[in-house]
């Protein structure tokens, strides 16, 4: 009895160990000490941190790398503790020529409004949506082959 208490309780306490998320492509110090602006062109920087997670449209020369890291304890919702959006602009030459970093002290909160957004047009019932076609056609003329 002992043994299975220990047992039981040791399994509770191991299910409440943490879960870390890396979502996106987070880069890190060591790759970022790499990346030179004025030096790395965009065939290093392709190397060093693989492909961007998206490019500028539009004729734009930047590249954006965004990431985050999460903690989730065990059936709680997960807690951010990294986000980096990190931005390359590049010469006409394919050099890097500017970086901005953005981390989560800027991101906004935006909280969704429980409100619905009225549609334009009708509101049918379950029953007439599935009857009320009936005997609006001439069943004649709307008959597959009908020349």
């Amino acid at each position: 009895m002992k043994y299975t208490l220990i047992a039981l309780s040791l399994l509770f306490l191991s299910s409440c160990e943490n879960t870390i998320n890396i979502r996106g492509n987070l880069l890190t110090a060591e790759d970022m000490k790499m990346i030179k602006v004025g030096e790395t062109t965009k065939e290093d920087l392709l190397s060093i941190a693989g492909p961007p997670t998206y490019t500028e449209q539009y004729g734009g020369k930047g590249w954006y790398y965004v990431g985050e890291e999460t903690r989730t304890t065990s059936f709680f919702n997960p807690k951010v503790t990294e986000r980096k959006v990190i931005y390359f602009s590049f010469s006409d030459k394919n050099v890097i020529q500017r970086i901005q970093i953005h981390d989560e002290s800027e991101g906004l909160e935006i909280k969704p409004i429980d409100d619905k957004t009225p549609t334009l047009g009708r509101d049918p019932a379950l029953f007439k949506e599935i009857f009320g076609s009936i005997g609006k056609y001439d069943e004649g003329k709307h008959r597959a082959g009908y020349v």
